[in-house]
């Protein structure tokens, strides 16, 4: 499967990324219970925090 949410996902596992997907009661959440490096954090508040839940 290649779409758009997956090349943000490699691309933040390639920058040493370590966060989890979490799904508790039908709802999913990722948790970064390890941190991440910097430039995997950056990434993340960057390009994928503010997109939307869908």
């Amino acid at each position: 499967m290649e779409n758009s949410s997956k090349a943000l996902a490699d691309r933040f596992r390639e920058l040493g990324g370590r966060r989890v997907a979490v799904i508790d009661d039908n709802l999913g959440s990722s948790r970064d219970w390890d941190g991440d490096p910097p430039e995997a954090a950056a990434f993340w508040e960057e390009d994928i925090a503010p997109l939307s839940d869908r």
